[in-house]
């Protein structure tokens, strides 16, 4: 009796173990028996990141030794490209105002300069009008050969001083002065030219071609105001002459252009018409 007790406690005992050890088996085959290593994980991460830094330093060092030798190739250019630089800054650094130049600028009395002005080379040629020889054989232009030295009136220093400055220069009646000026001077040769044995030679067509040239009508003087020289005279009144100097010379040159240019825009006109004179018998 105690004999097959004994038996089956020993069965259930077996019978027991087996049950838990199917068990714990079935509830551990959700996780692998060798689970991965963490360590391994981070060691590996961190040696591709250490990869990745290593090949893009390697690349920066490869650019930069690239960059070197090229500039070490130019020494001189890049040398002087470095001191054009340093110059061009430094210069800007101590370089006046533009406003300042400009107030510089606008009170010269320095000539104006004509080489992007209309001159007598720029016009058709006519055969019975010479412009040069006109200017000239009406001292038009105030002639400054020799004057250094020379004194003239403190007045006239004042005025000549002022009218050099092309701001005042059209700020008065000096540019239509200039015009009536030149168109006087056109006139004055037409009929001399139609008075001269020359104009015998011209048919009748020519010679009413080249009396229309004259400008007969009168041009009213527009109210300017009074110009800034104007106190010159009341001014310098009594006072002893003055001896010209290089500011004198110069204004005086630069009063000389600006009746030049006003000069020109009638001469213009006058040939571009004459042209058509010239051209016939």
């Amino acid at each position: 009796m105690f004999k097959k007790i004994h038996n089956i406690l020993g069965k259930l005992f077996l019978a027991c173990t087996a049950f838990f050890w199917f068990g714990c088996t079935d509830s551990n085959s959700e996780f692998p028996v060798n689970p991965p290593n963490i360590a391994d994980q981070n060691s590996s991460s961190s040696s591709l990141t250490n990869e990745n830094t290593s090949s893009s330093s390697l690349a920066k060092e490869s650019s930069s030794s690239n960059e070197s030798l090229s500039s070490s190739a130019q020494p001189f250019s890049s040398a002087k490209d470095y001191s054009s630089s340093a110059t061009a800054s430094s210069s800007s650094k101590n370089a006046p105002s533009s406003s300042f130049n400009n107030a510089q600028s606008s009170s010269s009395n320095a000539p104006v300069s004509s080489s992007s002005k209309l001159t007598s080379k720029d016009l058709p040629k006519v055969s019975f009008l010479d412009i040069d020889q006109i200017i000239e054989k009406n001292h038009a232009l105030s002639d400054t050969a020799g004057l250094m030295g020379k004194k003239v009136s403190a007045s006239d220093y004042c005025r000549t001083t002022l009218q050099g400055v092309r701001y005042n220069f059209y700020d008065s009646a000096l540019p239509h002065s200039a015009r009536s000026t030149a168109k006087d001077m056109i006139d004055d040769e037409v009929d001399s030219l139609l008075a001269s044995p020359q104009a015998a030679t011209f048919s009748e067509e020519k010679q009413k071609c080249i009396l229309d040239l004259k400008y007969s009508s009168w041009d009213a003087l527009p109210d300017y105001g009074i110009p800034i020289w104007y106190s010159c005279e009341h001014e310098n009144e009594g006072k002893d002459s003055v001896k010209i100097d290089e500011a004198y010379i110069r204004a005086l040159e630069a009063r000389n252009e600006l009746f030049y240019e006003e000069y020109m825009d009638v001469f213009k006109e006058t040939v571009n018409k004459a042209v058509r004179c010239d051209s016939l018998k």
